[in-house]
């Protein structure tokens, strides 16, 4: 509010609602940032940290909803009338501020309260939305149907909506009295006009003092027979035989003459803005115009009228330019033509309901309140479609079929999108009830009514949009496919594509939209301060580098009658070279160090997300890897990750639950590192191979094409390579010694486990087996991080 002055004044309008809508539609970015700051802390131990990874997830998100905000506020500054200008640029700055606070001071508000937080937290008032989420996916089409049946009359409701242009009446309170009326002298007389004379309005007219007496006298006669006009009043009236023109004061006189132009008054039985009003008009202005082309008809009537012609125009004009904004910012969110069609549709649907009810509750409305409702509801209310099409989007990529990928999503999202339609109706119900001003009550009722309207809409009946139109919007999520090597050929089925692979290896590169399974963070340290890679790069001092890793994908299960959040778990194994010329005295936590006497690998091992999955927070499972060493001259040009989900492949579910296996701990050990682990190290060793004959195929296929870093154009990645892959005979033989140590930590891990759950063999197996339901979708793969931040680059998976 305090920045406004910058516009030298704004509209009483405007500022009755800019403070309660920035409240509106700003505060589902912190909702938003909130509830990944809580998943987040499940995953990490430091609160800081937990809200770096918060704001990192949620930005994109949440600036994505920003700009349909935004967009939606912009499109009011193509009004003509200036009021919209006022109010778009206002709300748009609003949002702005709202974004900022939101990924800046808002973290820092959590972070510093988080403990008085926690104590005062209570459970959710929204209950569980996985049944609601079944009976809306199973009964899509009957609600698809009954929004078809909803959307005639409310077509008809919206085309006939009943608006007034009249200044008054926008002034007027609720019980029809004014607002001081006392105090505003056009309205006392207008009021005394209509209560002794009968006259509504009065209409003006400019045409040329020259005119001669006779042509002005039958132009008067014209316009006294005009259908409704109660008197004609002009210089000549007050002259006659017995009021000679020289008596009449000098103040009259130029009042109603001057040198150039003459007035005459014309009082209309009228109201301004009724139809018989406007038709009035344009009788009036036909007479006036055969007699002087130069002639005006002005005045309050004229205006509402040609404000009726202008604001016609500015609601179309807004509606279709907030329509297009809001369309190419969901364009280029989803890369979709179908679903930006699906998103505006749905709220626009929910806009015809809301202003359509007018019609059939007989609520009149200012000329102002639809094209303003129409924007603000679309720009921020579209946000709901948006958060249920992403976690529907995510779940389909996740191969699960249209029905179980809309269930999910509506059931994951259902809490987020009530919270902030609510907040939404509440801020703005409040205003409605209490403001006395006709006009931004029901600007307020209706934005309250809007948000309930747009909430059932998004959760009741797109789900079913995106059920029948699931082929249509189920675009691969590969874009952009070339084949690097060989001459392998594809087609492309909804989320899948298929290869003919002439049993040969295919090597092609692609854009995903498929979230990668696990996100790798990097960070590093010269004597014990923080530095980026780049700043490290050729210094000396001590060093330590650390790797955390975050799981992204997750499932709600029912355990025990409770929902419960199940990520995916990884087992990890990063591994680094360093050149043994450079460093020396090398440590490593969570992780082996092999020495072949040039070179020095590390390897690393972690498994984020079992630790939450198993609800164990004193258990040692390591979900980082940390390298420490004192450097000369520091170089580092690469890192390898290799990501399985099959660690846990080895247990069976029928097997285990049956009662012999109770007590078979040692067995279940050995099932899980033994025949499980050992793959997955030597595919460390594996990947090397593989990974050079992919990266050649990179290079020839790049060569001379300015898309890759110019270290790796430079061969500087490709000569570290090599010298990983000599090295990597050493690292094979060292696997057996490395195994040894994995397999007994997690015979030791296992035994935890089972002593945590108080040597319930069962309860912690049927815990496990239900892990393994979950993550059983992904299957391996390997990462190249080329910046050294563990940004994936480069992916490819193997059976």
């Amino acid at each position: 509010m305090g920045t406004n002055f910058v516009f030298g004044s704004i509209s009483y309008i405007t500022k009755a609602l800019v403070a309660v809508l920035q409240l509106a539609v700003t505060m589902d970015y912190s909702i938003f940032l909130w509830h990944s700051y809580q998943d987040m802390k499940k995953q990490h131990d430091d609160n800081v940290e937990a809200m770096a990874y918060a704001i990192k997830e949620t930005f994109i998100s949440i600036a994505s909803s920003s700009l349909t905000t935004i967009a939606g506020f912009l499109a009011l500054c193509f009004m003509s009338y200036k009021m919209g200008k006022d109010l778009g640029i206002v709300m748009a700055k609003g949002v702005v501020f709202g974004l900022i606070s939101c990924v800046t001071i808002l973290p820092s508000l959590i972070l510093i309260f988080d403990k008085l937080i926690s104590k005062t937290m209570h459970k959710s008032l929204i209950p569980n939305m996985n049944k609601f989420s079944g009976f809306v996916t199973k009964n899509y089409l009957a609600f698809v149907i009954i929004a078809i049946c909803l959307f005639i009359p409310s077509t008809i409701g919206y085309a006939k909506k009943p608006i007034y242009h009249d200044f008054t009446k926008i002034l007027e309170t609720e019980d029809g009295e004014g607002i001081n009326q006392d105090d505003i002298l056009s309205i006392v007389a207008d009021m005394k006009l209509k209560e002794e004379y009968g006259v509504s309005s009065t209409h003006m007219i400019l045409c040329d003092a020259k005119m001669n007496a006779t042509k002005a006298t039958t132009m008067l006669s014209e316009l006294e027979k005009v259908k409704g006009v109660k008197l004609v009043l002009w210089y000549n009236s007050l002259v006659s035989d017995t009021i000679p023109e020289e008596i009449i004061p000098d103040r009259l006189t130029s009042i109603l003459k001057s040198n150039n132009w003459q007035l005459i008054l014309v009082n209309s039985e009228y109201t301004a803005s009724t139809t018989d009003c406007n038709n009035q008009l344009e009788n009036l202005n036909k007479i006036i115009k055969n007699y002087d082309d130069n002639a005006m008809l002005i005045g309050e009537a004229a205006c509402t009228k040609d404000l009726i012609s202008i604001t016609d125009v500015d609601f179309k004009v807004v509606s279709l330019v907030s329509i297009a904004f809001i369309f190419v910012i969901i364009l280029f969110t989803f890369k979709s033509i179908t679903l930006p069609v699906i998103l505006v549709a749905i709220i626009e649907f929910a806009i015809f309901l809301n202003l359509g009810l007018t019609f059939y509750t007989k609520t009149d409305m200012a000329f102002i309140i639809p094209v303003c409702i129409s924007t603000i509801q679309l720009g921020s209310l579209v946000d709901y479609a948006i958060l249920l099409t992403s976690k529907y989007k995510k779940e389909r990529l996740n191969n699960k079929d249209r029905k179980e990928a809309v269930k999910d999503a509506l059931a994951s999202s259902s809490s987020s999108i009530i919270t902030s339609a609510f907040g939404m109706f509440f801020a703005t119900i409040g205003v409605a009830i209490y403001s006395e001003i006709n006009v931004i009550s029901t600007m307020c009722n209706l934005l309250a009514r809007g948000a309930i309207f747009s909430m059932l809409a998004v959760l009741i009946v797109l789900p079913g949009l995106l059920i029948i139109f699931d082929k249509v919007i189920c675009k691969t999520s590969l874009d952009n496919l070339k084949l690097i090597k060989g001459d392998a050929t594809f087609t492309k089925d909804l989320n899948n594509v298929t290869w003919n692979a002439n049993k040969e290896d295919i090597y092609y590169t692609g854009e995903t939209d498929k979230e990668i399974p696990v996100n790798i963070s990097i960070k590093y340290y010269l004597n014990e301060n923080e530095v980026t890679y780049e700043q490290l790069q050729g210094k000396s001092g001590k060093v330590t580098i650390r790797f955390d890793y975050t799981c992204n994908q997750s499932e709600i299960v029912k355990i025990n009658n409770e929902d419960k959040t199940i990520y995916v778990p990884y087992l990890i194994i990063s591994g680094v070279a360093f050149n043994n010329a450079k460093t020396a005295n090398i440590t490593s936590q969570n992780g082996k160090v092999i020495d072949d006497g040039k070179n020095s690998f590390v390897v690393g091992c972690a498994i984020p997300g079992l630790k939450e999955d198993l609800e164990i927070e004193d258990l040692n499972i390591p979900t980082y890897f940390e390298i420490s060493m004192d450097a000369v001259d520091f170089n580092m040009d690469t890192t390898f990750s290799v990501a399985t989900n099959q660690f846990m492949n080895g247990i069976n579910s029928n097997d285990i639950k049956d009662e012999k296996q109770k007590t078979k701990v040692n067995t279940l050990c050995l099932m899980l590192a033994k025949e499980e682990l050992l793959p997955t190290v030597n595919e460390v060793v594996k990947s090397l191979d593989e990974y050079n004959d992919y990266y050649k195929g990179v290079i020839d296929y790049t060569s001379g094409v300015d898309q890759m870093d110019q270290e790796i154009k430079a061969g500087n990645l490709e000569d570290k390579l090599q010298e990983l892959l000599d090295g990597s005979k050493k690292l094979n033989d060292g696997t057996i010694k490395l195994n040894t140590e994995l397999q007994e930590f997690y015979e030791n891990t296992l035994k935890d486990i089972l002593e945590k759950y108080n040597n319930d063999f069962t309860n912690m197996v049927e815990r496990i087996c239900i892990i393994n339901d979950v993550i059983a979708k992904y299957q391996m793969f390997t990462s190249v991080s080329s910046d050294m931040i563990g940004k994936t680059t480069y992916i490819y998976t193997t059976k």
